[in-house]
């Protein structure tokens, strides 16, 4: 049992000693494991505000009635007017990013997410067409007694663009990593520092109005 046990004592004693080097800073990074792990979180973190829905298009306004009449003398007032096209809807606003707890103390530059853009407006609808009317008469004089009016339909105006969403803010701009190589305690044990920096996400740009028809 005694000759087990010396077997293992300088195994232990190794150990220890190899222990006691190893710096208290919990910054150095030695692991290629977690460097995998930070890149893994970093492309999760990157993910943009969704674009804001674009609004529907006016419909168009109907075209006024074609009418035939026959005159004799007496008074006609019609209206064959084109109807008003509708208005475009608005855009929606675009999405704000999810922004998590920005990580700490990671080797590599962190890019915030940017806000969604705003949707487009929709069209708006066409005006219609004034209408048609046709005249039977045996006396011209007659075709006076005949007032209408057939006016085209205005054209709808277009919706207003969605404003875009902020995006995420970085909660500490710039921090500082130690990477360390070789084996602590040797000579060919050395350390660097380098520094990395966070930049906000940039908001979405609104969206286009639509277009307004005449």
């Amino acid at each position: 049992m005694h000759k087990n046990f010396s077997s293992k004592l300088p195994l232990l004693l190794t150990f220890s000693l190899f222990t006691s080097f190893l710096p208290a800073s919990g910054s150095v990074l030695c692991s290629a494991v977690a460097s995998e792990n930070f890149d893994s979180i970093s492309r999760n973190y990157d993910r943009h505000g969704s674009r804001g829905s674009d609004g529907r298009s006016g419909r168009d306004g109907r075209d006024g009635q074609n009418q035939t009449i026959f005159v004799d003398g007496s008074s006609v007032n019609l209206d064959l007017s084109g109807q008003d096209g509708e208005d475009g809807e608005d855009g929606s606003r675009g999405y704000r990013p999810t922004c998590n707890r920005q990580l700490g103390n990671v080797h590599y530059d962190i890019h915030a997410p940017n806000g969604g853009t705003g949707g487009n407006g929709g069209r708006g609808g066409d005006g219609g067409n004034g209408g048609f009317l046709t005249v039977h008469y045996t006396d011209l004089a007659d075709v006076r007694n005949i007032f209408i009016r057939t006016t085209p339909g205005e054209g709808g105006r277009g919706g207003r663009g969605g404003s875009g969403a902020l995006g995420c803010r970085c909660h500490r701009r710039s921090w500082e990593v130690e990477t360390c190589t070789g084996t602590p305690g040797q000579p060919n044990y050395k350390c660097t520092k380098r520094r990395y920096r966070c930049y906000d996400g940039s908001s979405g740009s609104s969206g286009t109005k639509g277009l307004a028809k005449k």
